[in-house]
């Protein structure tokens, strides 16, 4: 009942003060943008296997974790399904709060955002660093680099490159 009075609230507001509205929407996304920012703050380097499980064991990785990595990318959910090696409709239902994630994907959900952090710090851009990965390149022997995002080994294989481009080595 008091959703439904906060609802018509929101909506008298509307008709009457679109300000309030405008407002409202803006203080939601900058709690969420903060969220996001401090999750992505704190995510550990791929390359070392103790800071991973030190982050896996002290941190809750939930349904929280899979949306912003649906925010990070513009890869849809067959894509990012894959890459975690579950099926759509698991990837779905991941999404929901109340859905315990299995502890392997946990690892790989955190590998796969660290590598997408990393990407879009070092190509300035979600939709440039999307766009490197789906193009063949040389120096992964003419495969595109999102074709080893499905083991954890190949997660990293492409961390350590985009490190490497981070201090200018050519990829």
């Amino acid at each position: 009942m008091i959703i439904i009075i906060k609802r018509q609230n929101c909506l008298l507001m509307k008709e009457i003060f679109p300000i309030f509205v405008f407002l409202f929407k803006t203080m939601k996304t900058k709690h969420e943008q903060s969220e996001v920012k401090s999750v992505l703050e704190e995510l550990p380097e791929i390359s070392s296997d103790a800071k991973v499980v030190s982050y896996l064991s002290n941190n809750r990785i939930d349904w929280r974790y899979i949306k912003i990595l649906k925010e990070r990318t513009e890869f849809n959910d067959e894509v990012l399904s894959k890459w975690l090696d579950i099926s759509v409709r698991t990837f779905r239902n991941y999404k929901y709060p109340k859905t315990i994630i299995k502890n392997n994907i946990k690892e790989r959900v955190l590998v796969l955002l660290s590598l997408i952090n990393q990407g879009i710090k070092v190509f300035g851009s979600k939709e440039e660093f999307d766009a490197w990965v789906c193009k063949p390149n040389f120096f992964f022997d003419n495969k595109s680099p999102n074709s080893f995002f499905t083991s954890i080994a190949g997660m990293r294989f492409v961390y350590d490159r985009l490190i490497a481009m981070e201090y200018g080595d050519n990829v």
